[in-house]
């Protein structure tokens, strides 16, 4: 089956063997192009036949493939083999990401089922996902601050499950949150991608990562680390988490330049922009969590991803009231499956409110983050 002809859909533009007739995405018909890819039908470690090419990066490609012993959809990560250097550290690193992945299961964070390698073709299965990241989902105007504090609590259980674990991912951004469409029709948040993550006690000499070089994506790294740290800790992804939530409320990056370093030289240099909503609009109540998570100072960051879900928890809580755990975003419906974030309130709001009612809390807790 190696080489088949291909057949391709014209809505969402992936590609399937020649024996489909229909996308399994929307149901479009498909039609049949001229390009082959010699991994097509290919069945690896004896049950996972690959179908169709749904990504592709530096390292690789990811298929989406059906294991033969029960029909399952599932997707493959696909090293591509390279004898440079810098296929032997894209090799180590996609080790390393099996490895960490092999290790973490969590409803938030996207499932590793299998690894392997096959002629020199290293490999790995994970659960096969549909929907879009968070990138693809949110306009220009930004998002609803139930949806974004919805969304950011998810985020930050499975970033928790991931620290909690020893690992760090170190690029987070919108186009590494997926949301998700379940069986039962809801979507539920899934962070991918972990291939620059790293364990929190992996020693000097065994990071990949090189002198001068930066690790993460403009806007979403920490400044420290643009400036030449590779202390990476949790407090790391908080300053991503940061970025991320401002990108849902606003619909832009925290940051703007022409190039990936004006982006970088603004982070370091210049403090961080406001949301640019109208005075009283409802998102400007977790603003204060956004500066808190991206300060430039390490000790002024939330102590965990933890705190930080709980602190845009009791902000919504005590300016709208108590929320469903679903929330509506460009017509999905986005269920919180976990809810291990604490109801506790911070003493000192606790107290400001009441002896001033929920505006005066509102106001203390805003101090209390910026503290």
């Amino acid at each position: 089956m190696v080489g088949q002809g291909m057949r391709t859909c014209p809505r969402c533009k992936l590609k399937y063997l020649d024996s489909f007739e229909k996308c399994p995405a929307d149901g479009a018909a498909l039609s049949s192009v001229a390009a082959t890819d010699p991994m097509f039908g290919r069945v690896l470690g004896g049950r996972y036949r690959l179908e169709s090419r749904i990504g592709e990066g530096g390292m690789g490609w990811v298929y989406r493939a059906t294991r033969t012993t029960d029909d399952t959809q599932v997707a493959v990560k696909l090293l591509i083999a390279r004898s440079d250097e810098r296929g032997r550290e894209h090799r180590e690193r996609f080790r390393r990401e099996v490895g960490m992945l092999g290790r973490l299961r969590h409803p938030n964070v996207v499932s590793m089922l299998d690894a392997g390698e096959e002629n020199g073709q290293a490999y790995m299965v994970m659960e096969y996902l549909q929907g879009r990241t968070l990138h693809d989902v949110v306009p220009a105007g930004g998002v609803p601050v139930r949806a974004a504090a919805d969304i950011i609590q998810e985020v930050c259980e499975g970033l928790e499950a991931a620290h909690r674990a020893g690992l760090v991912h170190r690029d987070l951004k919108p186009e590494n949150v997926f949301i998700a469409r379940q069986a039962t029709g809801v979507h539920v948040v899934k962070i991918i991608d972990f291939g620059l993550a790293r364990a929190t006690d992996v020693d000097e000499e065994s990071r990949l990562t090189q002198q001068g070089k930066v690790v993460g994506s403009a806007g979403y790294i920490a400044p420290e680390h643009i400036l030449g740290s590779r202390d990476f800790t949790p407090a790391s992804d908080i300053y991503a988490v940061g970025a991320v939530l401002f990108f849902m409320l606003a619909g832009r990056r925290p940051y703007e330049g022409d190039s990936v370093g004006a982006v970088m030289e603004a982070q370091v240099k210049e403090r961080l922009p406001p949301l640019g909503l109208p005075q009283g609009h409802p998102s400007l109540v977790l603003e204060p969590v956004i500066r808190r998570a991206m300060s430039r100072q390490l000790d002024r960051r939330f102590p965990s991803t933890r705190d930080l879900g709980r602190t845009v928890e009791e902000l919504l809580r005590a300016s709208r009231g108590d929320r469903p755990i679903t929330t509506e975003i460009e017509g999905l419906t986005v269920i919180r499956q976990v809810r291990r974030l604490g109801r506790s309130w911070v003493p000192q709001v606790a107290a400001a409110t009441a002896g001033a009612g929920i505006g005066f809390g509102l106001l203390g807790l805003a101090w209390w983050l910026l503290r």
